[in-house]
């Protein structure tokens, strides 16, 4: 995939799991720049990991007029994920998977999941997660790949980041300031700079501006 139809993508339902309010994820960029990690599920350990690493700038991306945002594809296990603290950011889920499917962010199957599972990337980060004590579950969809999308006000060239094609993917995390470690996302001056590395786990992904459209 290299373009996202941002119009279309707005559009959109997600639901706050706050309020229980449906809004148009559009509407989360309307007014400000915005990092939204779509998680693969909210007990996917890595994930967790993830998500505590980029919540370590939550301050900074804050204090520059950037909101941190996670989506998840079901509301499986997002009370635990919640009451866990990994994630410094407002939580939504969509419900019906559209922005999922409008992102390109792949489906696993029976098959290829597990080679993708057992990748040496994501074991060297079940490692750390452990180590940290970050545990995940095997609850909800396992066939859920997830990613970051960034939507900024600025002018900023669309980049686009994908898994290898053997399912393997470039596991140089840490590319970007050390204030976010292995999630590779550098903290943010005028605009959101991203030097992310896609994992099996990770997905995709995509910088673009506001006004951009496919």
């Amino acid at each position: 995939m290299s373009s996202v139809n941002l119009t279309s993508l707005g559009a959109n339902q997600v639901k706050n799991t706050t309020s229980g309010e449906m809004v148009e994820i559009g509407s989360l960029w309307r007014e400000q720049t915005v990092i939204l990690f779509f998680l693969r599920r909210f007990g996917c350990q890595v994930c967790r990991w993830m998500a505590a690493e980029v919540s370590k700038l939550e301050k900074n991306l804050k204090a520059n007029g950037v909101a941190l945002i996670g989506i998840g594809p079901e509301e499986t296990g997002v009370k635990e994920f919640k009451d866990g603290g990994f994630f410094k950011g407002d939580i939504y889920i969509d419900e019906k998977k559209q922005c999922y499917n409008d992102l390109g962010f792949k489906r696993y199957n029976a098959v290829n999941v597990i080679p993708a599972a057992m990748g040496k990337s994501v074991r060297e980060i079940a490692s750390k997660a452990s180590a940290e004590g970050i545990h995940g579950n095997f609850s909800g969809d396992l066939l859920q790949s997830g990613g970051m999308l960034i939507v900024t006000k600025e002018l900023f060239i669309p980049q686009q980041y994908t898994h290898g094609s053997s399912g393997g993917a470039d596991a140089s995390y840490g590319k970007g300031d050390a204030s976010l470690g292995s999630a590779g996302v550098r903290a943010p001056t005028t605009t959101a700079e991203l030097t992310h590395c896609a994992t099996p786990t990770a997905g995709s992904l995509y910088i673009y501006r506001h006004r951009a459209s496919a």
